[in-house]
């Protein structure tokens, strides 16, 4: 338990910093690769020593240890990885002293971790796998998203992109610039306003509403419009509403191809089955319009826990799977402050037998500014609670931990 309690402790201060980067000296990467020793395509860091290597049927295994600081050993792999042309890549802290990375290649898809040990040493694991061909898939979206599927082929699973947003992956035979015209013109047909660009790889349309409404009704429209994928926010008169609605399409040249990534609020997923033809593997098929009773079939898009759902609502709350003992979730609820909102999602998962460490008389973190935190324990299982104040409502961070076997 103790251990638990200091990941989520470093999870509810690690939330609430603003985000920054110190600044880094640039290297010359004049004859680095090529310099560098290779175990399974994986580089080796230099001063690193290869401890042991492990093969087993598709799988290689590679473990390296080297004398140096945790951050130059996560900035080597970071650079490293991209210019040896790993895509996809992605690196996160998980905890404090311990990094998570994923990148593809080719057939080939890597898990790394690095891991601070004692006394100024590191541990580095890699994991290379050969990458399967995910299925096709149809968008779960609304019907005014296009998808163009008769031009895009899309593929599961689906990823967090940045500010609690989706993204979608797929591939086009067709050139990117007569691909940008058709889509630019699917969305202006579907009521989409298209930002003006200079013809570039990004494609971001907006739609826009304004309602003035009675006070009675203001909170019920707003946050119906919140769960379908609107940012609602209140004007200065206290009565009109102005919203928004974006999805931002990227479209990268590649070999005798184009890739496709489609970013669009997690609240416009639409939960669907999967649906298997006799004799087939299963593929994931989404009607667009209609809500299912189960989330999209994905990697880490995942539905909020039903003991952590605070205010019930037709449509469930989609978070994203970080590793097997972590999801975070995030949503909007209408507020007066950041304190008395946690106080009532504290008195909401008391009642369901969640509770602060024992000797601690709130569980609460005290922060200066528009934000509140709480950690609260139940069984083997952990949640930071990070609300902030944004305009008239505020954006609940609930990030679920539960404790390694």
């Amino acid at each position: 338990m103790r251990g638990l309690t200091v990941l989520v402790c470093g999870l509810a201060w690690v939330a609430l910093m603003a985000p920054w980067t110190g600044c880094e000296k640039s290297s010359s990467p004049k004859n680095e690769s090529s310099s560098i020793e290779h175990r399974a395509s994986i580089p080796i860091i230099p001063r690193g020593k290869v401890v042991a290597t492990k093969s087993k049927g598709e799988s290689t295994l590679v473990e390296i240890e080297a004398r140096m600081p945790l951050s130059q050993a996560v900035t080597f792999y970071r650079r490293q990885l991209a210019r040896e042309n790993w895509s996809d890549l992605r690196v996160w802290k998980a905890q404090p002293g311990l990094w998570g990375l994923t990148a593809r290649r080719g057939m080939f898809e890597i898990t790394g971790r690095i891991k601070q040990l004692k006394q100024g040493t590191v541990s580095i694991g890699f994991e290379r796998k050969v990458r399967k061909r995910a299925d096709k898939v149809i968008p779960p979206v609304p019907k005014d998203v296009p998808i163009l599927k008769d031009q895009i082929t899309w593929r599961g699973p689906f990823f967090q992109a940045s500010d609690g947003r989706a993204e979608i992956r797929g591939t086009s035979t067709h050139a990117v610039g007569p691909l940008r015209k058709t889509l630019v013109a699917a969305l202006q047909l579907g009521g989409w306003t298209v930002k003006r660009g200079d013809g570039g790889p990004r494609v971001e349309a907006i739609q826009r509403l304004t309602r003035t409404l009675t006070p009675e009704t203001r909170k019920g429209a707003a946050r119906e419009l919140q769960q379908k994928g609107w940012t609602v926010k209140l004007l200065k008169d206290g009565k009109t509403i102005d919203c928004e609605r974006k999805l931002v399409y990227h479209l990268d040249e590649a070999a005798k191809s184009t890739r496709v990534r489609l970013i669009l609020a997690y609240t416009e997923l639409k939960p669907a089955q999967a649906k298997t033809a006799p004799g087939s593997r299963p593929t994931v098929v989404a009607d667009a319009g209609a809500p299912r009773p189960r989330p999209p079939a994905s990697a880490n898009v995942v539905p909020l826990p039903k003991d952590l759902t605070l205010w019930p609502s037709k449509e469930p709350v989609l978070g994203v799977k970080r590793s097997e003992a972590m999801l975070h979730f995030s949503l909007e609820h209408p507020c007066d402050s950041p304190g008395s909102l946690l106080k009532e999602i504290r008195g909401i998962l008391g009642k369901r037998g969640y509770r602060a460490l024992s000797g601690g008389p709130t569980g609460v973190a005290s922060i200066a500014g528009p934000s509140r935190s709480a950690t609260l324990f139940k069984g083997k299982r952990a949640v930071v609670i990070i609300v902030n104040q944004e305009s008239e409502t505020c954006n609940i961070q609930l990030t679920l931990v539960r404790k390694g076997r």
